[in-house]
């Protein structure tokens, strides 16, 4: 064979070029996996040979909003219970049971309703592979329509059960019966004005819970929603059963002593708490109480810091309240001024985050009284993240006023020898639309002289905070290049400091690989160019050591 045949052969396959339809129903399905459900859906009534493919896809993942949708599509899926109702993995559905009055006063559902509800129960008896579900009103459909209930404890693949149990007490017997063993698990309860039934005390959520051993991630909505009562501690007791497996607590308006918390879950590692309902009187230091060994994660509002006096270590600390908002108008019920930035420093003091998320009004006088002490009270800090409030009427001194913060900021922090990242976001109606004004590589670039460490530093500046989208979204980003003479800043992509911030915020983090940015790569692009690869002609040889 020449020389000539040799190269022949050895370029054909990148002359090769494999059509999109002829590819492998592996491939393709992967491919396709990128699809949002409209758009499978949409493929698969236009291309006949990815049709059932597409509708695959397509079905995955279903939801029914309205009673009219509802109907239409459990319909469909009954229509062909193999071909259709056995290729649905997810599914969502959210009836609307308003209440009508007849003539002679008595409550009535809609016809709409009913009819809906005895399709989806049909539905729910028949989807054996389902992996997912989230159900509203269960209590309402199980009145409406009983046979939802004994359909909904006979799933034994589900691994996601989101239940919103407002309705009636018949949703907590449904959870007793529950056959499945979900690794995450939903329930948001409801209140008494809501639902219609008595208040629910955590422990009698918890005792339905006591077969489920195998939930990884527990999300607890609307128990206990009453204000703060002293008497009220004192019903709670311990918790009928404790979760081992469970490492992922969220809690939304949901009160739940400390002392339960970690009774029930000993070996928790991520915690979230969201919208307060009440604000306890805070704890006395000298006061001890159980707590965990140390968390991955805590995510809460300062008020959680009262009720809650964390003593272990906690990685990663995000703060969602502002501190330091003056108080206007009556004080009642309210911390003393100033409790919310002692709270904080307290909580730093103990637990000694690398990772610190936080939002505060942009007072350059809280140098001194707080920033100071922040960074002694958190030497080992690695990554910081602050959003900046202002809400002055004095629009001609806010960029002065930045700049203050700025300088007032990176020189507290400048005793941090381990902070590689910082990222920064200004908060205020009075910045412009475009506000190139406040120029905001000038307004870092106080950084670099003050931190030696640092690495990366991001900016990015809001007239109002869309809560639908990260602080951080439309942010400027920096690379700070050190040489001999001098340290300056280099702009980088906002994606190569979120890639970054990944690792440097990861529990396993090595500064000699994790902060070189050239080899940081996009996973989706690498999977992308492995596909593109395989499918003309190459292949992956497996390595053995």
């Amino acid at each position: 064979m020449s020389a000539m045949d040799v190269n022949e052969q050895s370029e054909s396959p990148l002359q090769t070029k494999t059509p999109f339809l002829s590819l492998n129903d592996d491939v393709l399905s992967l491919i396709l996996s990128d699809l949002s459900t409209h758009d499978a859906l949409q493929l698969s009534a236009t291309a006949r040979d990815v049709h059932f493919i597409a509708k695959q896809r397509a079905l995955q993942e279903v939801k029914m909003t309205t009673n009219a949708s509802a109907a239409r599509i459990c319909t469909y899926l009954l229509g062909d219970i193999p071909n259709r109702l056995h290729l649905v993995r997810d599914l969502t559905v959210r009836l609307d049971f308003t209440t009508y009055v007849n003539p002679d006063g008595k409550p009535f559902y809609s016809e709409s309703a009913i009819t809906a509800a005895h399709l989806f129960a049909s539905v729910l008896g028949d989807a054996i592979y389902l992996r997912s579900l989230h159900l509203t009103s269960v209590g309402i459909l199980l009145q409406v329509q009983p046979r939802i209930g004994p359909a909904l404890s006979a799933l034994t693949n589900l691994r996601l059960l989101d239940l919103q149990l407002i309705g009636s007490t018949d949703g907590f017997t449904v959870l007793r019966e529950i056959r499945c063993r979900p690794e995450e698990l939903k329930l948001s309860v409801g209140t008494a004005r809501t639902a219609g039934m008595h208040t629910v005390d955590v422990n009698e959520v918890l005792s339905c819970l006591q077969d489920m051993q195998t939930i990884k991630r527990l999300t607890l909505s609307h128990i206990n929603e009453q204000r703060f009562d002293d008497r009220l501690v004192l019903k709670f007791s311990d918790p009928p059963s404790s979760w081992s497996t469970v490492h992922d607590l969220s809690l939304l308006r949901c009160r739940m002593p400390m002392r339960l918390a970690v009774l029930a879950f000993p070996n928790l590692r991520v915690l979230r708490v969201n919208q307060p309902i009440s604000c306890p009187p805070p704890k006395p230091d000298s006061e001890q109480t159980v707590c965990w060994s140390n968390l991955d994660f805590v995510e809460g509002p300062i008020e959680l810091l009262y009720e809650w006096p964390f003593t272990c270590p906690i990685h990663h600390l995000s703060l969602q309240s502002v501190l330091a908002v003056p108080y206007h108008g009556s004080t009642w019920g309210r911390p003393p001024p100033g409790a919310d930035l002692a709270a904080t420093l307290n909580l730093v003091k103990r637990a000694s985050p690398r990772i610190l998320e936080l939002s505060i009004m942009a007072y350059p006088a809280l140098g001194p009284a707080f920033w100071a002490e922040l960074a002694r009270q958190a030497p080992g800090l690695r990554s910081l993240a602050v959003k900046l409030c202002s809400f002055s009427n004095d629009e001609g001194n806010l960029t002065l006023t930045l700049t203050d913060v700025m300088e007032t900021l990176s020189a507290a922090l400048g005793s941090i020898s381990t902070l590689v990242h910082v990222r920064l976001c200004i908060l205020s109606s009075l910045l412009p639309d475009d506000p190139t004004h406040v120029l905001p590589e000038k307004l870092t670039s106080t950084f670099i002289k003050a931190l030696p460490s640092l690495c990366y530093v991001s900016l990015s500046m809001k007239r109002h905070q869309d809560l639908t989208e990260s602080p951080w979204e439309g942010q400027d980003s920096w690379r700070i290049i050190s040489s001999d003479k001098e340290r300056k800043l280099e702009s980088i992509e906002s994606k190569l400091e979120e890639r970054m911030r990944e690792r440097i915020v990861a529990l396993e983090f090595n500064p000699a690989v994790d902060l070189d940015g050239e080899f940081c790569y996009d996973p989706a692009c690498a999977l992308a160019h492995i596909l593109f690869l395989q499918n003309h002609g190459f292949k992956f040889l497996p390595l053995f050591l």
